[in-house]
């Protein structure tokens, strides 16, 4: 069971997010809590965002119900940067084909064209 405000923040996620993505048992979020430095926080709440308009609202939530969020990319550390006893939003395969424009400021969205005889 999520103590408040998780809870009330895993019922607005539902609305929007599938719930396979959801990920709140105990053992799922305790393999969520370990990347590669000797830090351990198990997350209350992960979510695998698959687009912009999730993390968008995932962050408006979180805002929302005062929860912090980290975010987890391709799943290492060696500082402890990538758990949180909070919300981990780990990044899945809808996220592959983006770069980082020149100055960081902006995401940019690239497909290769894949051509086939």
């Amino acid at each position: 069971m999520l103590a408040e405000p998780y809870a009330s923040l895993f019922r607005a996620l539902k609305e929007s997010i599938p719930p396979e993505r959801l990920v709140i048992d105990p053992l799922r979020t305790l393999a969520y809590g370990n990347d590669a430095s000797f830090y351990r926080l198990v997350p209350k709440i992960v979510v695998m965002a698959d687009n912009q308009a999730e993390i968008a609202r995932i962050l408006a939530l979180a805002h929302k119900y005062a929860t912090p969020v980290t975010f987890r990319a391709a799943g290492t550390s060696l500082s402890g940067q990538a758990v949180t006893d909070s919300v981990l939003v780990s990044l899945g395969a809808g996220w592959q084909g983006t770069r980082l424009s020149d100055d960081a400021s902006l995401i940019v969205w690239f497909r290769q064209l894949c051509v086939t005889r």
